[in-house]
Parts: C-alpha cells; structure tokens; sequence
C-alpha cells in the first residue's frame, strides 16, 4: 500500500502546484489601443479586453487611473473621462484635446495583483475665425493659407477647386484665377479624420476700374484716379443703406462706410498714394467691387 499511498500523494502535490500556478497569476487586459475623429463624434466606446483578466482568483477588483492636467493648473483623473473607474468594461464619456494613457489595476481575492495599459487618442482640429480673403488684379497671383490646423499629424491638403492653382495638394498653393474664385481646403490627418475649411475668397479686379456684379446696379467713382476729391455714384432701384469697404493691396481694410444716398463724396486725406480696391455690400451681401487710383 506505501507505493500506492506514496504515488497519490505525488499526483494530489502535482496537482496543487499546477492549479496554484494557473490561478495564482493573472494578467490584465485594457484593450486595445484606440484613435478618434473628435469632429465627427464618439460611437459608444467601452475599454477593457473580453475579458478585462485572465488567470488568477476571482472574485476581482478593478481600479482604472488616468491623470492629465492643463498648464499645471487644471487636473483630470479617470473619474473625468469614465463612467465608472472601478468596473472591468467602463464607458469614455467624455473626449480629450490631446492623448490619454489609462492604466487598469486587477487585484484577485489571493492578493494577486496584474495591470495593463490602454492609449486613447483624440484627434480633433482647430478652425481660425479670420475672415480669409483677398482682393488682386486680373492676371495677378495670390497664396492661399488654412484656416484650419490641429489634427493628428501629419496633415494632407486638397483643395478646390482645381482652377488655375500651382498644387491643389499643399498646405499654400498659389492661385491666379481670371475671375472670383471662393477656394475650401479639405484636410485629412494620419487618423483619417476630415475636416473643412472655410472658404478662401479671391475677388478678381479686371481690366478697369468698375467690375459692379448686380444687373442694374451701377456702382463707380469718379473721378479715378482721386486727386483732391471723388464721388461714389451707386445707382440702384431701392434706396437701402448699403455699406462700402477699401482695401490696400494686402487685403487689409483701410476705410469703411455707410452709403444711404446715390452719390457719396470721399476726399484725398483718407487714403495714402497707391492702388485701392473696394467692395460694396447691401445687407451684408456682397453686391460689387472696383478698384481706386489715389494720386
């Protein structure tokens, strides 16, 4: 019977070991790492693996950290971004403006402890409030520039449309359109996120000094160039109060008026020497353009 007794209580160590070696480890699963187009939304996002732990004893206590903070000044944890931080398959509710490291501690009822690491990138882009345009002669070129940046890098650009532009594919193509050409950059980053840009306006000076857009609408001055003083002459079927806008070469507004009569007097000391462009507007709707000549 020894021999008997002796091989049984081999085969029950055996088996104590064994079972202590598959229960007593375990290894903790946060998922996988993920990346989202912030622009676009959030689909229902649950961290964790399926399972969140493998091995070790249950039942499990689950505790999920995260810290980020803004200039030193402003602190998040996880309790900011989940739903619950201390459940293996917590929900994201809340996004970020940058990259988050969420770090999933799992301790078993034999004191066994494993832990695991998901990253979860935002990428969301940034749009400027500038109003982008410029005003050039016909035959004139121009550069183009985003309003839009951020993302996730690197950025690739496509604009349109593809009208008289050195590479619709950079970030500042130049553009020489024969006429008034509105152009939008679409931006893709390394996610995949798109977004678009407001439109770059290119007004178009042609040949002259009156390019007036509005049938029976006529709008010049005279006498072009201006010495001393000139008329604005607007004639128009209705009498609104329409506001006109003078830009130097670079797009920046140099005076701005309220129009209420046909003929509007401006005088020399307003402008300095050079070349002017105008717009004119009716209920902040663009209605004609032309150019000035200040001597």
């Amino acid at each position: 019977m020894k021999p008997q007794i002796q091989i049984f209580t081999v085969c029950l160590l055996a088996a104590v070991l064994f079972s202590l070696n598959t229960y007593g480890q375990c290894t903790a699963n946060a998922g996988k790492d993920s990346t989202f187009c912030v622009s676009i939304g959030i689909d229902a996002f649950y961290l964790g693996g399926s399972p969140s732990v493998i091995g070790g004893t249950p039942p499990y206590t689950y505790t999920w950290t995260c810290s980020y903070s803004i200039l030193n000044s402003l602190f998040y944890s996880a309790s900011d971004y989940l739903n619950d931080t201390s459940t293996a398959n917590p929900l994201l509710i809340e996004h970020n403006s940058d990259t988050l490291a969420f770090y999933l501690t799992v301790s078993d009822s034999l004191g066994n402890i494993c832990s695991d690491t998901i990253i979860v990138k935002f990428c969301s882009y940034v749009w400027s409030l500038e109003d982008k345009f410029v005003v050039i002669n016909q035959g004139d070129t121009t550069q183009l520039y985003p309003g839009i940046g951020s993302g996730c890098p690197p950025l690739l650009y496509e604009w349109s449309p593809n009208y008289y532009i050195s590479d619709p594919n950079v970030s500042d193509p130049f553009v020489s359109p024969d006429t008034t050409t509105y152009y939008i950059a679409m931006v893709t980053d390394s996610a995949g996120c798109q977004g678009y840009d407001e439109p770059f306006e290119v007004y178009v000076i042609p040949t002259g000094t009156n390019d007036h857009q509005i049938p029976h609408v006529i709008i010049d001055i005279f006498p072009n160039p201006l010495y001393d003083r000139s008329t604005i002459r607007i004639l128009r079927p209705d009498r609104s109060e329409l506001k006109i806008e003078f830009y130097d070469a670079f797009g920046r507004v140099i005076k701005q008026m309220r129009i209420i009569d046909n003929l509007t007097e401006i005088k020399r000391d307003d402008f300095k020497a050079g070349i002017f462009f105008y717009r004119v507007f009716e209920n902040n709707i663009f209605i004609g353009q032309g150019k000035l000549i200040v001597d």
